[in-house]
């Protein structure tokens, strides 16, 4: 599959990024998440210790976290169950927040965030 995987975005990050992310450099960024296909993400190792499930993505200053559902089911399910996981359709990215890189690893992701599919 080399095509671009299907994203669901957290109301978390849709707020932090109205914060963080210039107006000017929006479309940019959604345009480059949008865009995110298998090989990318197989390039990006985890991070460690407590944030073991999530991936990031580096855009400047800010820290974007997301995960593979199709890794974290399959690695992680024991430890982390979420509202989006549906076996039939692993292949797809949760885009989870973003922060300045000083403050991106010290906040915690919360169980129950909500999700949306589309970015409007």
């Amino acid at each position: 599959m080399s095509g671009t995987l299907p994203i669901a975005y957290t109301e978390d990050f849709k707020n932090n990024f109205k914060i963080y992310v210039k107006k000017n450099k929006r479309k940019n960024v959604i345009y480059e998440l949008n865009h995110i296909t298998l090989i990318d993400v197989k390039r990006i190792t985890n991070l460690k210790g407590p944030l073991k499930f999530f991936k990031r993505i580096t855009y400047g200053s800010s820290r974007i976290l997301f995960l593979y559902c199709r890794q974290c089911f399959e690695e992680f399910a024991k430890y982390f169950n979420c509202e989006q996981c549906d076996t039939n359709s692993l292949d797809q990215l949760i885009i989870l927040d973003i922060h300045p890189r000083g403050t991106a690893y010290r906040k915690t992701i919360k169980p129950g965030f909500k999700f949306s599919t589309n970015w409007r």
